[in-house]
């Protein structure tokens, strides 16, 4: 993922009414993998979410993270499946919708950011 992909998810984001705060993009830590070979350790870097509204069992403050191969695994799948998606991606015009959807898929439906026009 580049800088400016990054900065649009911020922008989205932080610019539609959420639960969760943008916080950044591109801080580096120890993430693991499950694979048919077993599990591995890495350095990854992540998207990092602060929760702003206690919600779904988070407190305020509480940092989630989102590592760079599961947002890109996401884009790419989301590339695939939906109409339109692609166009929007390579010319940095997401809409909310689909940064809700990037999120969602990116963490297994575990994180719905919510994000509101």
């Amino acid at each position: 993922m580049d800088a400016s992909l990054a900065s649009h998810l911020i922008e989205v984001i932080n610019w539609h009414r959420t639960w969760l705060k943008a916080v950044d993009f591109g801080e580096q830590q120890m993430t693991v993998s499950a694979s048919g070979r077993g599990i591995s350790k890495s350095l990854s870097r992540v998207f990092r979410l602060e929760v702003r509204i206690p919600l779904y069992g988070y407190r305020r403050g509480f940092i989630l993270n989102v590592t760079e191969q599961r947002l890109d695994a996401a884009i790419a799948e989301l590339s695939k499946t939906q109409l339109g998606f692609g166009e929007r991606f390579s010319s940095l015009s997401l809409t909310f919708k689909d940064v809700n959807r990037i999120f969602s898929v990116a963490s297994w439906d575990a994180i719905e950011l919510g994000l509101e026009d």
